[in-house]
């Protein structure tokens, strides 16, 4: 059985996301080409959508990966998406609460201090 790729138009309707399609690396994966916009930019858009399942995706990615991404970049495409910053530091004071009480994600609650603060 063989399974086909899925397609995904991606319309430009701000200046971020013309940067991100600008910005994406090309990837050949199965024989498909693919483009992976950066990581950054993939969280500040999808917190610029201000939307459940967006934001939740959003900081989910965040944590996940709070260790590779670059926080200036983060910084830089929070604002071309128009995110707010004082409701993104809100919502990351509380998901650090609820990390507090997993002690092996110890290490990504300090760097999401860092991150929280360089915003």
């Amino acid at each position: 059985m063989a399974t086909l790729p899925l397609l995904v138009i991606d319309v430009e309707k701000t200046v971020l996301d013309s940067d991100l399609l600008e910005r994406a690396e090309e990837h050949l994966i199965c024989g498909f080409k693919v483009k992976i916009p950066p990581l950054e930019g993939l969280v500040a858009r999808l917190l610029a959508q201000g939307q459940y399942p967006y934001v939740a995706q959003a900081l989910t990615l965040l944590v996940a990966w709070v260790d590779a991404i670059d926080e200036r970049e983060l910084a830089g495409a929070l604002r071309k998406g128009g995110v707010d910053i004082a409701l993104l530091r809100k919502q990351l004071e509380g998901l650090k609460r609820v990390l507090g009480g997993f002690p092996n994600l110890a290490g990504k609650k300090v760097l999401l201090d860092s991150l929280t603060e360089n915003l």
